[in-house]
């Protein structure tokens, strides 16, 4: 449970997973300790929260975050007890964010601590030999967490009242801060003292060197100008062991507002740690931590006790990535709507509450099952590329492949076409009132999540110097918003409230309603924003360069949605259907192909022979999406070979006992496969720090784990039998800049296609790229069984095959299966830019027996252990063999959601 290395800063021991421990637990333990202060880390139990962490001295509790935030998540990073990525602390109530990067040298800092203090400051300026008249003009008396206070002294006032606060008058004051700034150097010294125990031994103390340094050299000494101030932190000068940090902050309106620091502390860390007492205490919980409840599992792995109830209902269910859609698609069920109507308005609501994960600029696989008619049908909303986007439109631009941001990647926007589709052939409800809840929440506002906070955050500077209506659409007075707080989106009420108007004024029919909208967007008023915008703009994006795009009105309203066939697999009583090669979908049949002579049920769900078996056929399968998807439109795409009983025995017989490290992708019907290139040569340097979100292709900002979430979900089951799934993604709010008077960017899907030429996926006019969205849905006997889908990029088809052999082959109920933990392999190249890959390495969530991880590796697997319950967010519904209708969805992330009733 202890850990007691040297680690950069002052003498930190490390409690890695304190989430049973409660406050009483975390000052016992340190009153045990010889160490300056010991760090205990709360790990997330969902993917939504974050890393809490609480710093204890031996004389007592320290405040809940404040000065050790930065540092305390910075030397965790090194030291490898925190995933890179963020920590959240409280902070008298009020939350600070911590980014720390990969190797823990830079860490950013996001949120408003600053409090009043509630004690009385004048023992400590008396020690430090101060009077009022010393302070005058001085912004002293801002405090820092519950009890900090300020003082601008020189190196003499430091050491003298370093002998003073060992005396009680310092009992309520939990930390001293004694700052001293050099205005010509722009370099500030910083000291903590606390009661009970001086100054710490240590003179480079990571915590307040890059935490209190940050926010107390900002705050106090930089001048109010708005802009970007550089400064140091210099510490432990007075004991000979200096530590010096470049920090940076911007200021907004005459308030900080984030901040940047570079560079490591080195000093070696002394101290020891003994293992608590017995018989601590558990009934405080820890202020900061969320109460992980016990999970004993049955004899197959199920859970015993769930996080979320299945829930089943008789007139209708609907499960989404959001709790807002999820509501908002059961109050169509209840205004006498059927499941389309239902799934419409929870996606058009999911466009305005996860801007960073989808949008009206975004594209949507539907997959829909009308009751009675025995068969499944595909809704394409994979917009195609511009008519001018050829290969040599990239590469005589110097670009080796297509960014992942910016225009020039822009395809036409597919969702809302296809919705609109969706809405007026299978749906009965009218599109006034389909869209009367998304309107609402973009108008008068809804609570933003804290991913979609820590994205903005992170954007802001773009966002406010450079994509400018970005910043008009996501900033408020220029400062990102806080997580929780309520938000709107004028722009994009208006652009929705117009397409009914202009729906309305067509006539009465519902069904010419709904077509003059689809009208509006793609050949009015929205088709000929995006065209004005697009003639003239040239934008930011990954390359680190500004370039137009390739998209015009006239691509636009050359293209509608279409319907099409899936693809189909029958798996026990079941059938399986997806949508074509132009998505990942097949990938879906053909590792269930791979596995249909494997005893999976025997294995047992959370053995390291199940995991080594099902990762060896994603291997197989994901090297064929590789070498053989694209659109089947436009090029030759073997797909009956790929799913073909004799092609899949010949792959069969490729898996083995040992984990293979190569890329192996097949020959269907004897042709040589073409394996598109792995890196992307043409990103520029991540500086400024915005630049390193934009070369992500995939919204995997501030990730805890190995989990990313790029996609939402929808699925909604009615009484009738109707059912329907979809995976709306794109066109988030880091892909491109807001077109203007529109209220949401276009999608960057054009960066999935390759310029190597004769491949499937190789970027051509009018061609779709290759998508990784991929919803499921699955009929028994021509009836409705079961629909399901999650956000998770490449994961996706990995994630809810997990999900589906537990329910087929473990036996797990629906939402059992959901909540067993699960694994991935990252061993295939991602499909966004950069395109990288981990040959032969495994994820898996926390929780699993030690020896199956062993045994793991013993098979050759690089195994890397993530946060439990971190990895994917399934969403499902389905009918019951009693006709009663289920709803499922994951706990992970705190958002997802199903309603039944």
């Amino acid at each position: 449970m202890f850990t007691q290395t040297p680690y950069d800063g002052c003498a930190l021991g490390v409690v890695p997973d304190a989430a049973d421990l409660s406050a009483a637990d975390m000052l016992a333990i340190a009153r045990e300790t010889a160490l300056t202060e010991t760090v205990f880390v709360v790990p997330p139990r969902l993917p939504g929260s974050t890393y809490g962490v609480r710093v204890m001295t031996p004389a007592g509790e320290s405040p809940f975050g404040g000065h050790s935030a930065v540092g305390t998540a910075s030397t965790l990073v090194r030291a490898g007890r925190l995933a890179a990525g963020e920590a959240v602390q409280e902070c008298g109530g009020r939350q600070l964010t911590v980014i720390a990067g990969a190797d823990g040298s830079t860490v950013s800092v996001a949120g408003e601590p600053l409090l009043e203090p509630e004690w009385d400051p004048a023992p400590l300026l008396s020690a430090c030999g101060l009077t009022d008249a010393d302070l005058a003009g001085t912004p002293h008396l801002t405090g820092f967490g519950p009890a900090f206070h300020v003082l601008p002294v020189g190196a003499k006032a430091l050491a003298r009242a370093a002998a003073d606060l060992r005396d009680p008058v310092w009992a309520d004051c939990p930390d001293a801060v004694l700052l001293a700034w050099d205005p010509a150097n722009r370099t500030a010294r910083v000291r903590v003292f606390a009661p009970g125990y001086g100054m710490p031994e240590d003179p480079a103390c990571a915590s307040a060197a890059l935490g209190l340094g940050v926010w107390l050299g900002r705050e106090k000494a930089l001048p109010g100008t708005d802009g970007r101030h550089s400064y140091q932190v210099r510490q432990g000068e007075d004991l000979g062991r200096p530590a010096t940090l470049s920090c940076t902050v911007d200021l907004i309106e005459g308030r900080a507002h984030a901040a940047t620091v570079h560079g490591r502390v080195t000093a070696t860390a002394s101290g020891r740690m003994t293992p608590p007492r017995a018989g601590l205490s558990r009934q405080e919980p820890h202020a900061v931590r969320p109460v992980r409840p016990v999970r004993p599992c049955d004899e197959k792995g199920s859970p015993q006790v769930l996080f979320r109830p299945e829930l089943h209902g008789a007139r209708g269910a609907v499960a989404s990535t959001h709790w807002l859609a999820s509501t908002a698609g059961m109050s169509m069920l209840n205004r006498g709507g059927n499941a389309f109507d239902a799934a419409t308005a929870a996606a058009f609501v999911i466009q305005v509450v996860e801007p960073h994960l989808n949008g009206p600029g975004g594209d949507v696989p539907i997959l829909a099952h009308r009751s009675g008619s025995g068969s499944v049908d595909v809704v394409c909303g994979q917009g195609p590329m511009p008519a001018a986007a050829t290969v040599e439109a990239f590469t005589g631009r110097g670009l080796a492949v297509v960014p992942g941001s910016g225009l020039l990647p822009a395809v036409v926007p597919g969702a809302v076409g296809a919705w609109l589709r969706l809405l007026k052939e299978y749906g009965t409800l009218p599109l006034e009132d389909v869209l009367e809840p998304a309107i609402g929440y973009a108008q008068d506002g809804y609570p933003v999540l804290p991913k979609c906070a820590a994205m903005i955050g992170a954007l802001t500077e773009l966002f406010r110097d450079t994509w400018t209506e970005s910043g008009r659409t996501y900033l408020r007075g220029g400062l990102a918003p806080r997580a929780g707080e309520r938000v709107t989106n004028p722009a994009l009420a208006r652009t929705y409230r117009r397409l009914v108007a202009e729906a309305k004024a067509s006539g009465p029919g519902r069904e010419g309603q709904i077509d003059a909208a689809t009208e509006a967007f793609y050949g009015g008023f929205v088709a000929e924003a995006i065209d004005t915008y697009l003639a003239k703009a040239e934008e930011m994006d990954s390359t680190g360069r500004r370039n137009g795009g390739l998209l015009t009105g006239a691509d636009l309203a050359a293209w509608r949605p279409h319907v099409e066939r899936p693809l189909t697999l029958d798996h026990r009583s079941l059938t399986v259907h997806k949508a074509g090669p132009w998505s990942q979908g097949p990938v879906f049949l053909q590792q269930l192909a791979l596995l249909a002579d494997a005893d999976l049920a025997a294995m047992g769900p959370h053995s390291a022979e199940y995991v080594h078996t099902v990762v060896e056929a994603a291997k197989l399968a994901f090297a064929d999406r590789e070498a053989w998807y694209g659109d089947p439109d436009h090029a030759d795409v073997p797909v009956d070979a790929l799913l073909d009983p004799a092609y899949t025995a010949a792959r069969r017989a490729l898996l083995g006992a040992r984990a293979s490290r190569e890329l192996r992708p097949g020959r269907p019907g004897g042709r040589e496969p073409l394996l598109p290139p792995l890196h992307d040569e043409s990103v520029a340097p991540a500086d400024p720090a915005w630049l390193g979100e934009l070369e992500q292709g995939i919204p995997a900002i501030m990730k805890l784990t190995a989990a990313t979430g790029d996609t939402c979900c929808v699925s909604v089951t009615d009484a009738a039998g109707n059912m329907v799934v979809a995976t709306p993604s794109g066109g988030w709010l880091k892909s491109s800049p807001v077109v203007p008077g529109l209220g949401f960017p276009l999608g960057t899907r054009g960066q999935m296609a390759t310029l190597a030429p004769g491949h499937p996926n190789t970027l051509a006019p009018g061609k779709r790229p290759r998508t990784t969205l991929s919803p499921t849905l699955v009929l028994r006997d021509g009836r409705p069984y079961l629909a399901f889908g999650t956000p998770g990029g490449d994961q996706q088809d990995q994630w809810t095959l997990s999900f589906f052999l537990h329910h087929t082959e473990h036996g797990m109920g629906p939402q059992a299966a959901i909540e067993a933990r699960t694994f991935h392999t990252d061993h295939v190249p991602t499909s966004f830019a950069p395109r990288r890959f981990r040959p032969g390495t495994v994820v898996l969530e926390g929780g699993w027996a030690a020896a199956e991880v062993e045994a793991l590796r013993g098979r050759g697997h690089q195994v890397d252990l993530v946060a439990d319950y971190s990895l994917s967010k399934v969403c499902a519904t389905g009918l019951t063999d009693n006709g009663l209708v289920l709803g499922a969805a994951s706990p992970r992330g705190a958002q997802a959601y199903a309603v039944a009733g």
